[in-house]
């Protein structure tokens, strides 16, 4: 193996990230991780072999975004198995901090009408939102998943 595939794999990449997300990007990524480990290959040069895992796995996430195409998913929308990952940071109606990155799983809610509030339980954590809370408004709403996007 030489810099060449490095060098190649990198523009596979780069056209990947031009392209628009869907099948041409995934395309893109696609050759750019068979430059970088080829079917077959055996790795004697760890540090070779590990920056060709580091652009890899790179590259794997890139593609792993765009396969996780789904519909805006309000609060309202939630069901029992959901698994959701945070996307932005923020309190909840107790002050507890949400933090992005979280991946959450889903066991059911309650609605209070009195505050438009919901209490969201997960296996991990509760969260309460409320309506009356002009960010918790936003949060509930999840408009294109901005605030939790579903992985499963």
């Amino acid at each position: 193996m030489t810099d060449n595939d490095l060098n190649d794999a990198a523009e596979a990449e780069r056209l990947g990230d031009l392209a628009a997300a869907g099948q041409p990007a995934a395309a893109h990524y696609r050759e750019a991780q068979s430059l970088l480990l080829p079917a077959g290959a055996v790795w004697t040069d760890r540090a070779a072999y590990d920056q060709r895992m580091e652009a890899f796995e790179r590259i794997q996430q890139k593609i792993y975004a765009l396969e996780v195409q789904t519909e805006p998913l309000t609060v309202w929308d939630f069901s029992p198995g959901l698994v959701v990952r945070v996307c932005q940071s923020f309190r909840d109606y107790d002050g507890q901090e949400i933090h992005a990155g979280e991946v959450l799983h889903f066991l059911g809610s309650t609605y209070f009408p009195y505050d438009s509030g919901h209490t969201l339980t997960f296996q991990e954590k509760v969260i309460r939102l409320a309506g009356v809370v002009d960010e918790h408004e936003l949060i509930i709403a999840n408009a294109g998943n901005a605030w939790f996007q579903p992985q499963n």
